[in-house]
């Protein structure tokens, strides 16, 4: 409610409930995801006890991404702070 009808709305595409969101908005939409389709979306490669390894890809674009933020949460964060 709070979005401006002409701002850009940046959803998790793995999340059904921000996937209605976006149904309901009527402006420009952002996914990011793990699973699901998005545009920007992360493969997680490695994990290890102090850090995980990542790609990013976004258009043909892909970054690897090392992190000391582990779990699963903490990649969908990633990807919503890259968008």
């Amino acid at each position: 409610d709070q979005l401006a009808p002409e701002g850009v709305l940046i959803v998790n595409a793995d999340d059904p409930a921000s996937l209605e969101l976006a149904d309901e908005h009527g402006g420009p939409v952002l996914t990011v995801g793990i699973d699901a389709p998005a545009e920007i979306s992360a493969t997680i490669i490695e994990r290890y006890r102090s850090e995980q390894t990542l790609l990013v890809s976004f258009g043909r674009e892909v970054i690897p991404l090392r992190t000391q933020l582990l779990g699963r949460h903490n990649v969908h964060n990633l990807l919503l702070a890259a968008a």
